[in-house]
């Protein structure tokens, strides 16, 4: 992974980490390892809302195939589906 790629993905991590915290009350504090659906901090409805999030920051669509286990358990794994997406856009489309 380059190193743009690396900034832009902890860039993107730090975002998630500071919408988690507030808008869905995490009452103890989590990391990157931290899976948020056995915290109790993600259930189907806090989802939706995390998806709303991520495509109102930034120019991506997160489909319904995305929302999965392995693509939401943890904040890192979110960051890198966003990454990954970032990259797939038609070149000239830039994150905010």
């Amino acid at each position: 992974m380059s190193a743009i790629v690396e900034s832009h993905n902890a860039e993107i991590t730090d975002r998630l980490i500071e919408h988690l915290r507030s808008s869905l009350c995490i009452a103890e504090p989590f990391d990157l390892q931290t899976d948020l659906v056995m915290a109790g901090a993600l259930d189907s409805l806090m989802i939706i809302d995390l998806v709303a999030y991520v495509e109102q920051t930034y120019p991506i669509c997160i489909a319904p195939r995305d929302i999965s286990p392995q693509n939401f358990r943890f904040v890192h794994a979110l960051s890198r589906l966003i990454t990954d997406k970032l990259a797939d856009q038609p070149s000239g489309v830039e994150a905010p």
